[in-house]
């Protein structure tokens, strides 16, 4: 029996030396691998939440400048939407002077136009008149002296009376 306690022995002796070695080596290699992760992976998710951080304070700035921009857009529209008012009644005034001035040359044309065609019948009547007058005249006296003094009398007196 004592070959078979030896045997047993180095058996226990090679499990516990086993045992032991992967033990050591667990310890030192795995678990300090296992660290070196962790610390690694702490270190990752440290700085993740670093960026998180610094993501969050420039998305509030960039909100912040947004509603800026936005108070900026809504008081340049209005500005534009005041001129836009103020530009259309300027238009529609300059319109509606421009359709009364149109209104009042075309009276004033008209004006013109018949006191021009007053003034050419008036001018021909006259005419025919005095030649008519001027024919009877020299038909009924015999001096043209007489005649010709009445005629530019009478052509004048015409004239002036317009």
């Amino acid at each position: 029996m004592d070959i078979f306690n030896t045997f047993l022995f180095f058996r226990f002796l090679n499990f516990f030396l086993i045992v032991g070695f992967l033990v050591y080596a667990v310890t030192k290699y795995v678990i300090s691998y296992i660290k070196e992760k962790i610390t690694s992976e702490n270190k990752e998710k440290n700085e993740l939440l670093e960026r998180q951080i610094n993501l969050e304070k420039n998305d509030k700035e960039l909100a912040r400048h947004i509603a800026h921009e936005k108070i900026i857009y809504e008081q340049i529209h209005n500005k534009i939407t005041a001129w836009r008012a103020i530009v259309e009644e300027k238009r529609r005034k300059y319109a509606q002077k421009k359709e009364t001035n149109c209104r009042e040359l075309y009276a004033i044309h008209q004006k013109q136009r018949q006191s021009l065609i007053n003034y050419t019948s008036y001018t021909a009547a006259a005419k025919e008149v005095m030649l008519l007058f001027e024919k009877k005249t020299k038909h009924e006296f015999n001096e043209e002296m007489v005649s010709d003094q009445f005629t530019r009398y009478a052509i004048t007196q015409l004239l002036n009376k317009k």
